[in-house]
């Protein structure tokens, strides 16, 4: 199944129409092998969770007075146009009296919300659309103008990084973000992390027993702990690739999971551009991207799209995800990389 086909069918499933098993399942295997389309259908996942647009309280009491405001001068106007008509017109045949218009009723006020309700729904229409275009278009980052609508509807813009400092507004309406102080770097100490070949694995289980279908994956450098010598020691992995053991110094073996996330449910997992040789290290980046000089990812980094968890991701310029994304600093408790002060690299598994 091609790219248009596989787009096509999520689209028509997710929008409710007909569509047949046969089809929706190939139309997820495509996307398992596609970054992009893989992408669409994380982006059709996102926009369920924008939530229904409905005026609010403020606006509703605003258009019922402008309301009744113009009724009444409407009112006033005619009133004195009665006053002023010669008395022997008043009932003159073949003339009519003038008309005077009602005010406007009390039980309008929930049209006037029916109403507002829907122009907000126009205005949710094109941030949607923005939203997705940015999505699925990923190498052009959004115009100033998209990001300012999505704001005005509550959807998140891809400047505001999830966690990278805090948002201001520059005196021309541009946002801005604050990168993490050295004293916020440093307040928080990384997870039990060591490196193996790069890639990185959180201790689950110290003391645990080497399963008999693990096979050797090669040496680690770490001292299984926050300081004191690191030594090689042999690990061994699952057969799945995500449970590596390490031979610790008491005979036994601690447990590590690889660090990983997915996007378009193509599993990634967290790269560190140098050696974990302790406890309390934090991944950063591979020596081959510069670190990022601007909260959007600037100049090494451009905005993409988000993953499968929504957050926002970035790739290399003139690159896809296909070969890897990062993601900005300090991302949320329940995120994979929760509270790395560093930009951190993903490549795919």
């Amino acid at each position: 199944m091609d790219c248009l086909r596989a787009t096509e069918t999520l689209s028509a499933a997710h929008d409710g129409e007909p569509t047949a098993a046969e089809d929706l399942a190939r139309a997820r295997e495509h996307c398992d092998a596609c970054a992009s389309c893989a992408a669409f259908a994380s982006a059709l996942t996102r926009l369920d969770a924008v939530p229904g647009p409905r005026a609010s309280e403020e606006l509703v009491a605003r258009l019922t007075a402008l309301g009744a405001q113009t009724a009444a001068e409407i009112a006033e106007h005619a009133s004195g146009a009665t006053a002023q008509t010669p008395p022997g017109m008043s009932g003159a045949p073949g003339t009519a009296a003038p008309r005077v218009p009602r005010v406007v009723p009390g039980w309008w006020t929930p049209r006037f919300t029916i109403m507002a309700t829907a122009a907000a729904m126009v205005f949710l229409a094109v941030a949607i659309g923005a939203a997705g275009l940015s999505a699925l278009l990923g190498p052009q980052a959004a115009p100033a103008d998209d990001i300012a609508l999505l704001e005005s509807t509550g959807a998140p813009g891809p400047d505001a990084a999830d966690g990278y400092g805090d948002a201001t507004t520059s005196d021309d309406g541009a946002l801005s973000a604050a990168a993490p102080d050295d004293a916020a770097r440093s307040s928080a100490p990384a997870p039990e992390y060591l490196t193996l070949e790069n890639g990185v694995w959180a201790l689950e289980t110290p003391g645990d027993p080497l399963p008999s279908d693990a096979t050797t994956a090669g040496v680690v450098t770490s001292a299984l702990a926050d300081s004191g010598e690191a030594t090689k020691r042999t690990a061994f992995i699952s057969a799945d690739g995500l449970a590596l053991w390490v031979a610790d110094d008491g005979g036994t073996y601690a447990r590590f999971a690889r660090v990983t996330r997915t996007l378009g449910m193509r599993r990634y997992g967290l790269v560190s551009g140098s050696q974990l040789a302790y406890f309390g290290q934090w991944p950063m980046l591979p020596e081959r991207f510069a670190a990022p000089t601007a909260p959007d990812g600037s100049p090494t980094f451009r905005y993409f799209g988000f993953d499968d968890l929504s957050r926002d991701i970035y790739v290399p310029v003139g690159a896809s995800p296909d070969t890897g994304f990062a993601l900005p600093p300090n991302m949320p408790p329940d995120d994979p990389a929760a509270s790395n002060p560093y930009w951190t690299w993903w490549e795919p598994l």
